[in-house]
């Protein structure tokens, strides 16, 4: 054995040694991971989540089902009411089941405000694993912890993830659509039945969750795939393969069947699902071109705008597609899909924060990133990296500072309120919005008066009337909890709840802080994405 080889070797053997007394495993970081970010999502809950999107009437039919279930149960005579439909389904609403069974049983269950409360917490729950298995995918591929711990923190706190996570809408089809991914590209165990469950439930509810889970499907074919070559190179006997892939494809299907079938109610009070189709479809043959341009590259809407990181992510996808082609498939189809299936509707986006359409696609391009981070960083590549950082975090972060209903809402006010307006008009930006109530937020003795001016180009009309002027003043209070609270006073519940998100922040902090220390003071050589001891296996490559 050459001298030099035997150094490397025992280098090797150290520090694996390191890695198992900084962090024990792979599952010890993940977790301690999870737990920052769902401590860090929880201690900046608004609370409440009903008057965001679909929630309020997913609550209600959640809440309906559980009553049925109660009457059912105790034999009751007295006639069931009908179930809130839901323009989603029902499959979304049986996965609230539990958080809403946590909140009729509380002993301060006096309204329906604590569904909502239970419903806000399950959301940065889910959010918080969405990012974890997002991190975890990154240690499996990255070379350096570092590199995959920044990557973590830019999904959790520089993209959409950190808004919705309190806006509570797009989550479960993220996560369950990277679940699934998990199983077909990024698990090395081999196939087995338990796998074949896994990747067909995960799939399935990604499908069913969302009443536009059908633009997913093109990506969920390409996973369905990649998941049967892993059954076939398994060498189950061929009786036992055509069993697992029939239960990959009837899993799927039967849950994406019936999803479809319980929208049904909620879109026949609009004319039924072809009819509310056609009404909103584009008036010009051209205009989806300009859609699916806005969704990408639109100040108000782009994902770029509010995702820089997808930005680069598209411009290392040349890269991608040359050394890991199935990464590359996952993550084009996953953003045509959405992004071209939106584009076909007049509202490619609506009043929300961002493109939230693009949510889905999110995950699959920080995996793309980070597989060009395998390669020696260039200091251009860590400069762009670090400004799609920056701006990507001041955009989450006034995203989740305000509720996002306060634009359409001064909009509403002011008389513009058009979904053009929303889209495209400058004056109705979101970002600026929001940093306008930050600005008024931290000025509390400022005028808080705004107009939505537009410039006439060159005269106004004769008949013009002035622009409005609004008052920011009631928009400008932090949704958060723990913020909008802060000095009031408070006793009972109310103060135990603002108590438990201050300390559900402060051990955010201290296991974020702690997980940060100890990346940052390993040696280079130590930060391998494989911290359980175990040789890094390259990623296999996508069949031609």
């Amino acid at each position: 054995m050459d001298e030099r080889q035997g150094v490397h070797t025992t280098k090797l053997t150290l520090n694996q040694r390191v890695r198992g007394l900084l962090f024990g495993s792979t599952k010890t970081i993940v977790s301690i991971f999870f737990l920052a970010v769902f401590a860090l999502y929880v201690s900046l809950t608004p609370g409440a989540i009903g008057g965001m999107g679909y929630n309020a009437e997913e609550i209600r039919a959640g809440a309906d089902m559980i009553e049925v279930f109660k009457q059912n149960l105790s034999g009751s005579d007295l006639r069931a009411k009908p179930i809130q439909p839901c323009r989603n389904g029902y499959v979304t609403v049986l996965l609230d089941l539990p958080a809403l069974l946590l909140a009729s049983v509380l002993p301060w269950n006096t309204a329906e405000y604590w569904r909502e409360v239970t419903i806000a917490v399950q959301a940065c729950l889910l959010a918080a694993l969405l990012v974890a298995v997002l991190f975890r995918w990154l240690l499996e591929i990255l070379i350096s912890v570092r590199m995959a711990l920044f990557l973590g923190l830019l999904a959790a706190f520089a993209t959409l993830y950190w808004p919705y996570a309190y806006i509570g809408l797009e989550v479960k089809a993220s996560l369950f659509l990277m679940l699934s991914a998990w199983v077909a590209l990024g698990s090395r165990r081999p196939s087995s039945w338990r796998s074949v469950i896994g990747f067909s439930l995960a799939a399935g509810l990604a499908l069913s969750v969302k009443s536009n889970g059908l633009m997913l499907l093109p990506a969920i074919s390409y996973l369905g795939y990649r998941h049967f070559l892993s059954m076939k190179a398994s060498a189950p006997r061929p009786l036992q393969l055509w069993a697992r892939t029939i239960t990959s494809a009837a899993i799927p299907l039967s849950l994406a069947a019936a999803g479809w079938a319980t929208r049904i109610p909620f879109w026949n009070q609009h004319g039924g699902t072809l009819g509310f189709a056609a009404a909103w479809s584009p008036r010009d043959v051209l205009a989806p071109v300009f859609h699916f341009v806005g969704l990408l590259g639109s100040p108000n809407k782009g994902l770029f705008v509010y995702v820089p990181a997808a930005l680069l992510a598209l411009w290392v996808m040349p890269r991608i597609w040359e050394r890991h082609r199935d990464y590359a498939i996952f993550a084009v189809l996953t953003l045509l899909g959405v992004a071209g299936g939106s584009s076909l509707i007049r509202f490619w986006s609506d009043e929300t924060w961002g493109p939230r359409y693009l949510h889905v696609a999110i995950g699959p391009l920080i995996l793309c990133l980070g597989l060009a981070m395998r390669e020696r960083v260039h200091v251009l590549t860590r400069i762009a990296l670090a400004a799609a950082f920056l701006w990507g975090g001041y955009v989450a972060a006034v995203g989740s500072l305000f509720v996002y209903v306060s634009l359409h809402q001064a909009a509403t006010r002011s008389g513009q309120s058009t979904l053009e307006a929303l889209q495209g008009d400058i004056v109705w930006n979101h970002i600026l919005f929001n940093g306008r109530l930050l600005k008024y937020w931290l000025n509390p003795d400022q005028p808080a008066l705004w107009s939505p001016e537009h410039q006439w180009f060159y005269e106004p009309p004769a008949d013009a009337k002035p622009w409005p002027v609004l008052d920011l003043r009631p928009f400008s209070s932090p949704q958060a909890v723990l913020i909008r609270e802060w000095n009031s006073v408070m006793e009972g519940l109310a103060l135990r709840l603002w108590r438990s998100y201050a300390f559900s922040g402060i051990i955010g902090l201290v296991m974020l802080a702690f997980l940060i220390l100890r990346v940052c003071l390993l040696p280079g050589e130590v930060a391998r994405s494989d911290l359980d001891g175990r040789s890094q296996k390259p990623q296999p490559a996508a069949p031609e």
